[in-house]
């Protein structure tokens, strides 16, 4: 009887919010005696049967091992019963926190010395099977380093496409299921770290239209503008970091954490500390709405430096121009969203007031000092702190 490649529904790869809360509170869910029935289906196929589905040449023998390897590693198999069909997102589906996937494939970055592109990493985690994986990393197109991508610059035909696919989504002519995929294929044989990056934060951008249209505020839909305009031209943006400074909010973190600890030793480190901690949560919660307000000038240009750079930007791109905002998106919700925001907004409080001292800790160390730079292949940047 021929192995058979592993299978699983979309719901469970893909989880609503119900779900993720289950797991993150430990109880009982569907997630995870699927999970166990995938480990005794595959320790059940015989080995020796399941490698010889394999293509037997040593570099791709070799490169199975390494992803193997990463595989048991990284998700916790025990066995190497993995066939070339087997879907790479549901050997690496984690009925826990969700962090397996990313442990295995930073192990499959390190051991074949290889960096995933963003492109890759999506396809991985949308069916692209084991086998597919191995096919792509013999053949060379997932590696991709630095100098390459310096020596060929901006790559006119992704981005044109990056371009296209990102207009089909906001005229409403696709789903984000599809413009992901039209995004993943645009860059697949890239080498355009500017084109890269835009695709990073279009996906982002589209994650709150869910499985559906786009969704989009009037500043998600001028954001969507200023990407397409990256990609209509020749520029990329590049952040650097300075060395780190101590800000006002930072001061105030620190004070507020050391008069917890003053509280704490007072009381003796009491059952209570749970509840004394609590006050010190809408300190933080404050602290982290002032450092909002400071950072809102940036984030009306975003990933831009400043509303002057995109201006000077679109003022040297010929025949660009933003497309307008349609009316009928206001009333437009991503579906669940709504039930999401009641679901996870009591929890989430609920955790940053009661370890509110270790979000204090965070608030109080101090930040690097960024400075993001528009780079265009023609001419050196203007430097623009953030």
């Amino acid at each position: 009887m021929p192995v058979e490649p592993l299978k699983m529904s979309e719901s469970l790869l893909h989880p609503d919010a119900g779900e993720d809360l289950r797991r993150l509170l430990w109880i009982t869910s569907p997630a995870r005696t699927a999970r166990k029935q995938l480990r005794r289906q595959v320790e059940e196929r015989p080995e020796e049967e399941c490698l010889a589905l394999w293509k037997q040449n040593a570099t791709t023998l070799e490169v199975r091992d390494k992803v193997f390897d990463a595989l048991q590693g990284g998700a916790g198999w025990k066995c190497r019963s993995f066939v070339p069909d087997d879907p790479f997102d549901v050997l690496v589906f984690d009925a826990d926190d969700g962090m397996d996937a990313l442990d295995v494939i930073r192990r499959i970055e390190k051991q074949c010395g290889m960096k995933c592109r963003r492109s890759l990493r999506y396809r991985l985690l949308r069916g692209m099977t084991v086998g597919a994986l191995v096919d792509e990393i013999v053949a060379g197109r997932a590696a991709s380093t630095e100098a390459v991508a310096t020596r060929q610059g901006a790559n006119r035909e992704a981005r044109n496409k990056i371009a296209s696919a990102t207009r089909s989504f906001m005229a409403d002519e696709t789903t984000i299921i599809q413009f992901k995929d039209d995004l993943a294929e645009a860059t697949k044989d890239s080498v355009d770290t500017g084109a890269e990056d835009v695709v990073g934060e279009l996906t982002s951008l589209a994650e709150s239209s869910r499985d559906k249209k786009i969704v989009a505020s009037p500043a998600q839909w001028a954001r969507y503008n200023r990407l397409l305009l990256l990609l209509a031209s020749d520029a990329r943006i590049v952040t650097t970091y300075g060395p780190r400074h101590i800000s006002l909010t930072n001061l105030v973190a620190a004070a507020c954490l050391g008069w917890f600890l003053f509280v704490a030793v007072r009381t003796g480190w009491s059952d209570l500390l749970f509840i004394y901690a609590m006050p010190f949560g809408v300190a933080s919660m404050l602290l982290a709405l002032v450092r909002r307000w400071q950072k809102r000038a940036r984030r009306r240009a975003e990933p831009f430096p400043s509303e002057e750079s995109v201006r000077a930007l679109a003022a040297r791109v010929p025949g660009y121009a933003e497309i307008p905002y349609p009316e009928h998106l206001r009333r437009r919700r991503a579906p669940g969203a709504i039930s999401d925001n009641i679901l996870w907004a009591p929890v989430l409080g609920l955790l940053w007031l009661a370890f509110s001292p270790l979000v204090l800790l965070f608030q109080a160390w101090p930040e690097h000092t960024p400075t993001v730079l528009v780079v265009t292949g023609s001419e050196p940047p203007a430097q623009r702190p953030s």
